[in-house]
């Protein structure tokens, strides 16, 4: 995936992780968090300050998720299942703060 900085038209960054196309991508209200959906089956959170990704949902579901934070940003809600399919589901998740994912991400480097 690639960002652009919209008035300059400047490639930003290609941030690398997601193994297929993507279906959905959806911004945190506070613009500090990129929420991914995958024909691979993963949900995938990524920090627009560090272009890392910082979390990961994976097998989500039998169909490729689309995702969307709630307008305060505390939850993520993710779809599954094609627009013809019987059955559709959405689940929702309560999004890490960046300071949580933080925390994690400093204990996994420490464990190293």
């Amino acid at each position: 995936m690639t960002l652009w900085e919209v008035a300059t038209s400047k490639k930003l960054a290609v941030l690398k992780g997601q193994k297929e196309s993507l279906i959905s991508v959806g911004f945190s209200p506070d613009g500090k968090t990129i929420a991914t959906g995958g024909n691979d089956r993963t949900v995938r959170l990524w920090n627009v300050a560090t272009r890392r990704e910082t979390f990961t949902l994976t097998e989500y579901g039998k169909n490729d998720p689309e995702v969307m934070f709630s307008p305060d940003g505390n939850t993520l809600a993710v779809g599954s299942g094609n627009r013809n399919a019987k059955q559709q589901s959405i689940l929702l998740w309560r999004a890490p703060s960046l300071t949580e994912i933080d925390a994690v991400e400093k204990a996994r480097r420490q464990a190293r």
